[in-house]
């Protein structure tokens, strides 16, 4: 999601064709894995775009991708808002979360029940080990390092060993 209300209308066009449609926490929760201005309204955004998603069957799922949370990162009252948060989107029809920091996947799988958990692009997964290691934290599907996108015996291994769905991307 690039911010822009009217990408949500290409989505009627395109639905057929589209799976899941992705958007950042709000910066008051958490950061990004890249810088694109918020509105203030942005929360409110947020709650079109999880109620037109489930409208046309595409999987919302909000980014927690960031790949440096700092010292607040480590404070428990910090990551409680974001649980909380998630809770708050999961009643609105949240279905999936892309989440990068291993403590956060733990911790999702174990207080939000029926969320999908998807590993970030930012995880950087090469191994079958890494990808192991992020299926005992919870994770439902891997999404692998673009730089072995090619490489298809690896990624078949990768699924093999884990059983998971695998994303390139």
């Amino acid at each position: 999601y690039n911010h822009d209300l009217k990408l949500l209308d290409l989505l009627d066009k395109y639905r057929e064709n589209i799976e899941s449609f992705y958007f950042p926490m709000p910066y008051r929760y958490l950061g990004s894995g890249r810088f694109i201005p918020q509105g203030e309204g942005y929360c409110q955004e947020i709650k079109k775009i999880i109620k037109k998603c489930n409208t046309l069957k595409i999987r919302p799922q909000v980014l927690l991708n960031a790949t440096n949370d700092g010292s607040l990162g480590l404070e428990a009252k910090f990551f409680v808002r974001i649980l909380n948060y998630l809770k708050e989107l999961q009643d609105l029809g949240l279905k999936s979360a892309i989440v990068v920091n291993p403590i956060y996947i733990s911790e999702i799988r174990k207080q939000i029940k029926g969320i999908e958990i998807e590993s970030s692009v930012n995880c950087y997964v090469k191994t079958v080990e890494h990808a192991l290691y992020l299926k005992d934290l919870g994770v439902d599907v891997i999404t692998i390092d673009r730089d072995i996108n090619r490489v298809t015996s690896l990624i078949k291994n990768i699924r093999v060993k884990t059983g998971l769905k695998i994303k390139v991307m």
